[in-house]
């Protein structure tokens, strides 16, 4: 059967629709949520905390892990500007969704660089940031 809701059709099975408590908590989820972490902070702030920012962290580490093994495999679109003796690769599709993550074969021949955009082309979104905000000179 079909359960429809903003406009969205959602296949669910039937003993689940005739289940009140599951129907109320699918509609409420959010202001569970909410009255979850307010109560943990009024318990312990830290706690309330711990409980926000390491479900956050793990969403950025893992996008972070994804980033990495991409710019380890050669997709079409990858170069090496370096011959280096590991398989990284520079790719500007993971340039551009990983904010100058996709140069990769750049970062391993010169870590300690903050941008790693090294030839006319290549664009590091972070570098620039660090360069204008910062005032940082150009290490080309």
């Amino acid at each position: 059967d079909f359960f429809i809701k903003e406009k969205k059709i959602v296949t669910v099975p039937k003993y689940l629709i005739k289940d009140k408590l599951i129907v109320w908590l699918h509609n409420n989820y959010f202001l569970i949520w909410t009255i979850l972490i307010i109560i943990t902070g009024f318990i312990n702030w830290k706690l309330m905390l711990f409980g926000l920012i390491v479900p956050a962290g793990l969403s950025v580490l893992s996008g972070n892990i994804v980033l990495n093994f991409l710019s380890h495999v050669q997709l079409p679109g990858s170069y090496k500007n370096f011959d280096l003796t590991d398989d990284s690769y520079n790719n500007r599709f993971v340039q551009l969704i990983g904010l100058g993550e996709g140069l990769h074969n750049n970062h391993h021949y010169d870590p300690s660089k903050y941008d790693q955009a090294m030839i006319p082309g290549e664009f590091d979104p972070v570098g620039w940031f660090v360069r204008k905000i910062f005032d940082v000179g150009v290490t080309k």
